[in-house]
């Protein structure tokens, strides 16, 4: 794995740089696609880049309440060196279901502002959530976060260049695994945009796809400050509810009108 590149005498994280060319495919994708389905360039753009920031903030938002319990047994290192302390439990990553969920609150937000009907940008906007995803795990698998359980190689790699998995242990490359899922999502998502009526379906199909996705890798991942809650981790949970949710929206779509 490669955690850092130098560039320009500059060491710069790989994670960062596949997030940044993630997030410009993903726009790219969009504005393509909302030229031929006729929506303005500039409302895709600008819907895009709301969503970008609705990410990074639910994302960081989502990372902080995962950490809540942590945050809580060391406020002494609070007052001793706040700055450490905000790093390492607030900003010190990002969690993608707050990031989903900021995303979309983001695109929506736009969308009231300037009165537009949020669901004609969804068949070019949701297939692009999926491929910038892909991409940035891929920077999670050069970073070594988000890693797999313990197994034997071939199946596991060592991540020993990374500064936050285990060294010295073979481990599944599960964000690989994830990022091949996402590209496929991507697949069925673009052709299903292109076919159906009801765009409002692309979302869920998005949500449960994903949903289903998640849940099956959530029990080969090994990183544990995910947070757990009973049987399951925090990201199972909402992945059961996310697949719940893309459901019913499924069947609302079903029971409104084509035009939806």
């Amino acid at each position: 794995m490669f955690p850092y590149l130098t560039v320009l005498g500059r060491t710069v994280p790989v994670y960062a740089l596949c997030g940044v060319a993630g997030v410009l495919l993903g726009w790219l994708y969009t504005v393509l696609r909302g030229a031929r389905l006729g929506l303005d360039r500039d409302d895709c753009c600008f819907l895009y880049l709301y969503g970008v920031i609705g990410m990074l903030a639910g994302a960081q938002l989502l990372y902080a309440l995962v950490n809540l319990p942590a945050m809580a047994a060391n406020m002494v290192l609070l007052l001793r060196d706040p700055v450490r302390f905000l790093r390492a439990y607030v900003f010190g990553g990002l969690v993608f279901y707050g990031g989903l969920c900021g995303a979309v609150a983001g695109a929506a937000l736009y969308a009231r502002r300037y009165r537009l009907r949020l669901a004609g940008f969804l068949p070019a906007a949701v297939p692009a959530v999926p491929l910038a995803h892909a991409f940035g795990r891929v920077g999670c698998f050069m970073a070594g976060c988000c890693y797999g359980v313990p197994a034997p190689p071939p199946w596991g790699l060592y991540f020993d260049a990374s500064p936050v998995a285990p060294h010295g242990t073979a481990l599944l490359p599960v964000q690989l695994y994830e990022a091949a899922g996402d590209l496929a999502i991507f697949a069925v998502l673009t052709r299903y945009a292109a076919r159906t009526g009801r765009p409002v379906r692309v979302l869920a199909l998005y949500l449960i796809l994903y949903a289903v996705l998640r849940f099956a890798l959530e029990r080969l991942r090994y990183d544990a400050y995910r947070g757990i809650i009973g049987p399951l981790s925090v990201s199972g949970w909402i992945s059961v509810g996310l697949a719940a949710a893309g459901l019913a929206l499924w069947r609302q779509a079903k029971a409104a009108a084509p035009a939806q």
